[in-house]
């Protein structure tokens, strides 16, 4: 057996180098995947509290990176076309219905990994995005006074911390009545491409005078 190992001692040792080779390149391959999915984005809208109009959206992010809510932007299909307001100035009720267990002064701000805020009542974001488009003449107006049929929920945030623009996207309907709310879509759409980022940052720039 010695007489064996001694006579192949190169042999066995370049075998155990190369095997050993192989074994770090597979793991340091594992750790690399694993580090890249844990930077992944992972941020959903979500509905909760039923199908009515007081029913809350909430704005997850499952991700472990933390991130920036720039703009929430509702586009709405009602019986006389599309229009598109921002819930930017809309302030919860409370610190606490804003979520997020920390103290904010309205929907925007920031949102912790692993963590979710509430942007507010259906109701409530609809009137005022319908007041932010110029569909009604007051913030409190009824959704019903713009005869509502579609709507679309995107928030713009940046992520992580080469903070890249990313949007969020989930498409809600509503019934006949313009009483039940609900959403269309099984997945919340991220917007993440290079493309899609000029484009939330042209929507940026067409807020910031009125909202930043």
């Amino acid at each position: 057996m010695w007489d064996f190992i001694s006579a192949n001692a190169q042999v066995l040792t370049l075998c155990i180098t190369a095997a050993t080779l192989i074994v770090w390149t597979v793991y340091g391959q594992l750790m690399a995947k694993g580090l890249y999915r844990s930077q992944l984005p992972r941020l959903f809208l979500k509905q909760a509290g039923g199908r009515g109009l007081q029913s809350r959206c909430y704005l997850a992010n499952m991700g472990l990176e933390s991130a920036y809510l720039r703009s929430v932007f509702i586009d709405m299909q009602t019986a006389d076309g599309h229009a598109r307001g921002t819930v930017n100035a809309y302030q919860p009720a409370s610190d606490e219905e804003a979520g997020g267990g920390y103290t904010r002064t309205g929907v925007l701000g920031p949102v912790q990994g692993n963590a979710h805020i509430s942007l507010g009542r259906f109701s409530d974001l609809l009137e005022s995005s319908a007041f932010d488009a110029g569909l009604t003449a007051s913030r409190k107006a009824p959704v019903s006074t713009i005869n509502l049929q579609r709507l679309t929920v995107t928030a713009i945030l940046n992520y992580g911390p080469d903070e890249k623009l990313i949007g969020a996207v989930r498409d809600f309907s509503l019934d006949s009545a313009g009483e039940r709310v609900g959403p269309t879509s099984v997945d919340t759409t991220l917007l993440k491409g290079w493309r899609h980022r000029r484009r939330l940052k042209r929507d940026l720039q067409r807020v910031m005078r009125s909202d930043y």
